[in-house]
């Protein structure tokens, strides 16, 4: 009977683990490094629930506004035989003229970019149903301490030569998490770099990831020294990041489906 009861903990510790990996399995493969020469970021890619040929790039709209030129590249992944990947950069055009082709939410730093109808290239996404509420996070009984987990480019590093994400993990560091009209933001005790703008911020829960929210900034502690010869600021990172709800992607990316497809008539 002990072994019985061992055996069937056993499958169960599998299974839960298998269930895990499954959902960021799922999310690493919509996940991409966004950059040109100015700036660099992670984004990923979601879908409407209804239409899934519409895909849209999610990353925070600081990547795109230090952005001098008109194109960036998309870092995608090519699947090839066994279980192997090639890097493919893709370009895409962030300004027609002088006009963004991607859509800003009205008060948050959240970028929205359509991508291109492309019969040759197919573009991994996820559902907008993978995006957290405040009834899921309820639901979910997150809170303060909870391990949560990040993929990201940290100072543009890639985890191979295909160019998959890093993924790393933390915990929330903030109380209340809801209601989320008066905590828009949350935050969670990693470091973030330049590069991992954009990251989303998950858990697994049934074998699929649910978005939490993504990373726009990191807090840091600046001290300035004086003396007779110099004066200069050092900057102490604190490990902290901030995120914006799940919530508030998914605004963006309604409010981004709704605008006018047209050429230049990206609205901001």
């Amino acid at each position: 009977m002990k072994r019985s009861w061992l055996a069937l903990l056993l499958l169960c510790c599998v299974s839960l683990a298998a269930r895990a990996e499954d959902g960021a399995t799922a999310l690493v493969d919509c996940t991409f490094k966004l950059f040109n020469r100015n700036s660099t970021a992670t984004c990923f890619l979601l879908h409407p629930d209804d239409t899934p040929t519409n895909v849209f790039l999610v990353t925070a709209s600081h990547v795109f506004t230090k952005m001098t030129n008109d194109e960036a590249l998309l870092v995608l992944r090519i699947s090839g035989t066994n279980d192997t990947y090639s890097r493919k950069d893709y370009p895409l055009k962030i300004k027609l003229g002088q006009r963004p082709t991607w859509y800003k939410h009205p008060t948050e730093d959240i970028a929205v970019l359509k991508l291109p109808a492309d019969p040759k290239q197919h573009f991994p996404s996820l559902p907008l149903a993978c995006l957290a509420d405040e009834r899921q996070l309820k639901k979910s009984d997150l809170h303060i301490c909870s391990e949560v987990f990040v993929f990201g480019y940290p100072t543009r590093f890639e985890a191979n030569h295909a160019g998959f994400p890093v993924g790393r993990h933390g915990s929330i560091a903030s109380h209340p998490l809801t209601p989320v009209s008066a905590n828009r933001y949350f935050l969670v005790d990693f470091n973030t770099f330049s590069g991992d703008s954009g990251g989303p911020v998950f858990i697994t829960t049934r074998g699929q990831p649910m978005i939490l929210g993504m990373i726009l900034a990191q807090y840091r502690h600046d001290e300035r020294i004086t003396t007779l010869d110099e004066e200069r600021i050092i900057h102490y990172p604190l490990g902290i990041s901030k995120v914006i709800h799940a919530c508030f992607i998914r605004e963006a990316v309604l409010g981004a489906a709704k605008q006018d497809p047209s050429p230049g008539k990206a609205a901001r």
